[in-house]
């Protein structure tokens, strides 16, 4: 007889059968349990369940200070008056370097004063409404021996100004070389010694011709003087020596006046708090110094060259302009940028300071802030509101000890 191979598996699903039964029933005991709790809950328990989570306050601090609307703009220092130069070649020279007297940045240049040293000859600055032109010595007639007198008049040499270069002139000259150290060009004759004109024999002594027979006279030659506007002037530019000099369509040196200006360029709505003989702040790296607002002058929009270098023509208004401050103290570092803060005062006094949504009004002229007291609990302070900017009200409790700075005060909850 054969034995059924099926037996023992149906053996093993009979014993497992009421463990399966077992385990269906709890489950069901389970969920019936859990649907008759949710039935018989009471209705308290059920608006705990819903309710939303309670809320924390939001708290700010309160500080103290000035409430006060700054507008910062980007400036530069300028000099008035500025001025490119170039120095003349020597006709005699291959090639012109500066050798002495380096013209250092900063630097304050005064009329007559000697400006560099080239090719080992002085270069003297003269207050000049023009260029000089040429070569200047005894005979010669003009306004540019004119400027050189009045130069000459000015640092105590006795002449007179008559636009002709004469013996006194030419006396005027030698000495002026002479305390700067330097002998000065001749003509004429022979070779100048370089001795001073407080030697009487080195002067001329024909008062017309202005020198002896058979000597020299002294002559300024056009490449050692150089004629600048306006003196005294402030160098903005540095001549290192061993530089060169005189490359066309070059500057050698620029001299800008020793009065500055700061000024900006801003668009008009920009400058709502700002007006001529306003008062603003000017930061640079020395410190702070206050200036007047001297002028505020629209840019028109065809005044800056257009991609190909001309001038577009446009009837469009102003969308920028430019703003001029004096400084009340001269500023050194020319084309140096600077920060112009402008202040508007809105509450010109020490104010206890909070965020304006702290303040809470209860009626029409009635206004609170909620402040938390040390123990946590939370008390309204009527306050009067001096003045509000930028999210920041200045207040002025209706105490003064129901509020102080360091205080918490409630602005939300979360």
């Amino acid at each position: 007889m054969t034995e059924d191979a099926s037996l023992p598996r149906g053996s093993a699903a009979r014993r497992i059968r009421p463990f399966v039964i077992l385990l269906l029933s709890a489950l069901v005991a389970l969920t019936a349990g859990w649907a008759l709790a949710t039935v018989f809950q009471s209705s308290a328990q059920r608006d705990a369940a819903t309710a939303p989570p309670a809320s924390t306050p939001i708290l700010a601090t309160v500080t103290t200070g000035k409430l006060v609307r700054e507008t910062a703009f980007s400036g530069s220092i300028v000099a008035e008056n500025q001025e490119s130069l170039s120095l003349a070649v020597p006709s005699d020279a291959l090639r012109s370097v500066v050798t002495a007297h380096p013209v250092n940045k900063g630097m304050t240049v005064t009329t007559g004063q000697v400006l560099t040293e080239v090719n080992g000859r002085p270069v003297f600055v003269v207050q000049s409404a023009f260029p000089f032109y040429r070569d200047v010595g005894v005979g010669d007639q003009g306004p540019d021996v004119a400027s050189l007198q009045e130069t000459l008049q000015s640092l105590g040499y006795s002449l007179d100004i008559d636009g002709s270069f004469g013996a006194q002139t030419e006396i005027a000259v030698r000495d002026w070389y002479a305390t700067n150290h330097y002998a000065p060009a001749t003509r004429g004759g022979e070779a100048d010694s370089g001795a001073s004109t407080s030697d009487p024999a080195a002067r001329p002594q024909d008062p017309k011709a202005g020198t002896d027979s058979g000597t020299s006279t002294a002559f300024v030659p056009y490449s050692e003087i150089l004629g600048v506007k306006v003196l005294p002037s402030a160098s903005l530019s540095a001549l290192a020596v061993g530089s060169a000099v005189g490359a066309e369509g070059e500057s050698d040196i620029v001299l800008g006046s020793t009065t500055t200006t700061v000024t900006f360029e801003a668009a008009p709505a920009d400058l709502t708090y700002i007006a001529e003989g306003g008062e603003v702040s000017i930061e640079a790296d020395g410190g702070v110094t206050k200036g007047v607002v001297s002028s505020i002058e629209p840019i028109a929009p065809g005044t800056q060259e257009d991609a190909e270098g001309g001038q577009p023509e446009t009837d469009e208004p102003p969308s920028t302009s430019l703003v001029t401050v004096i400084p009340s103290e001269p500023l050194q570092a020319s084309n140096a940028k600077v920060r112009v803060v402008s202040s508007q005062v809105i509450v010109d006094e020490e104010a206890l300071l909070v965020p304006t949504i702290a303040v809470v009004d209860r009626g029409d002229t009635n206004q609170v802030v909620i402040v938390r007291r040390p123990g946590g609990e939370f008390a309204e302070v009527e306050v009067t509101v001096l003045g509000a900017l930028d999210g920041k009200a200045a207040i002025r409790p209706s105490s003064p000890s129901s509020i102080r700075d360091g205080d918490r005060v409630r602005v939300g909850s979360s």
